[in-house]
């Protein structure tokens, strides 16, 4: 079983991991790691820190010649911005955000010290997790892809598609959106949207290929699948949600 930890902070000096239960003899393939890294990057309405960060990995433990040993394998991204400590301080906690519950929680004066760690920016160390973990399921032939459904009040229109096109389509899109009449109108409603300085929800859509009976289990809660990966995905920064939908057809 895979489990892993992160740390650092939004404006330190890195984002760190470790990931425990890697098997041996996997080929640790770093520019795998770094184009999943470029591909978090990429994004219509992104923020100006997309703009002054390069994430790359550098993997500092648990390997040896290129391959896993065993051991826990340390990922380590450095920040190109790291000033927390010439940062001012943050009084007004942002609605939405954890500032509020991290300053009670700790008594703090300073929303800056929670704000730093549950930052959108810690997803970055945990996409070069998920890039180890696509590398173990290559070696089964499992294939992932993800694709967005909706911005908004904007849907997109996917019905008769098959898990190849939409994977293809999404992947040379901006928005990771399948249907381009649809990305047209998402970006219409995210420009009005910064126009106005307001946020808009979405959806996400992920499927997965191949993958093997038996996985998880039935007989205790803490270990069927579906609970897991829920936990996992509703620990995403501004996740709120995670329904099991109705699949997407294979060609």
């Amino acid at each position: 079983m895979l489990r892993y930890m992160t740390a650092g902070e939004s404006h330190g000096k890195g984002l760190m991991a470790v990931l425990d239960g890697v098997p041996a003899g996997l080929k640790m393939d770093e520019e795998f790691i770094n184009k999943e890294l470029t591909r978090r990057m990429v994004g219509y309405g992104r923020g100006g820190r997309m703009k002054i960060e390069r994430d790359k990995v550098e993997v500092v433990t648990g390997i040896r010649g290129g391959f896993t040993i065993g051991s826990p394998v340390g990922l380590l991204i450095r920040n190109k911005d790291h000033k927390i400590d010439k940062l001012p301080d943050v009084k007004c906690p942002r609605p939405g955000h954890a500032d509020l519950a991290g300053v009670q929680k700790y008594a703090l004066g300073d929303a800056r010290d929670v704000l730093e760690r549950a930052s959108a920016r810690e997803t970055a160390i945990k996409v070069a997790v998920g890039a180890v973990a696509k590398l173990i399921f290559k070696e089964f032939g499992i294939d992932v892809m993800s694709h967005v459904t909706a911005i908004g009040n904007v849907e997109a229109e996917t019905d008769g598609l098959f898990f190849d096109e939409i994977k293809k389509i999404a992947e040379v899109s901006d928005l990771r959106c399948a249907d381009k009449n649809a990305a047209k109108s998402m970006r219409k409603i995210i420009d009005n949207a910064k126009i106005c300085g307001d946020t808009l929800g979405g959806t996400i859509e992920i499927a997965v290929l191949e993958i093997p009976p038996g996985l998880g289990t039935y007989a205790q809660w803490d270990r069927r699948l579906d609970g897991r990966i829920a936990r996992a995905v509703m620990a995403i920064p501004a996740v709120k949600a995670v329904s099991i939908g109705k699949g997407i057809e294979c060609a």
